[in-house]
């Protein structure tokens, strides 16, 4: 479960503004995911996890090309049980815009150094 996710904004070359995105209840959701244990080459377990993105909606297309999946409530059993790839696949859609909002904060968050509440003060409303 998460409250919200950071994504960058690239401005310039070489330059990025980091945005803080969350539902507009605050309420938290859950985001697709995948996951594996596989072996490296001395045999340990490597346990892996990758969030799963889809195209922006309306708001993200303002910050970044891509979103993670946000699943429904009513979704996240499902894609936690179901093997049907079919079914699952339709879940892989942005999540409506209108339900989320997203402000720009510290560049702070750049480096995992700065831990602190810092972090998600709003620098700028979008």
């Amino acid at each position: 479960m998460s409250d919200g996710f950071y994504e960058w904004k690239k401005v310039e070359e070489k330059d990025k503004i980091p945005y803080r995105v969350f539902l507009k209840n605050e309420t938290l959701f859950s985001m697709a995911g995948i996951w594996d244990t596989w072996k490296d080459s001395e045999g340990k377990p490597i346990h892996s996890f990758a969030i799963i993105t889809t195209s922006p909606n309306e708001l993200m297309k303002n910050i970044h090309q891509r979103m993670p999946v946000i699943l429904n409530k009513n979704d996240e059993k499902n894609w936690l049980e179901n093997n049907n790839t079919d079914e699952l696949s339709k879940l892989l859609e942005p999540y409506p815009s209108n339900e989320m909002t997203a402000y720009q904060i510290s560049k702070l968050v750049n480096s995992p150094i700065n831990d602190s509440a810092e972090i998600i003060k709003p620098v700028n409303a979008l």
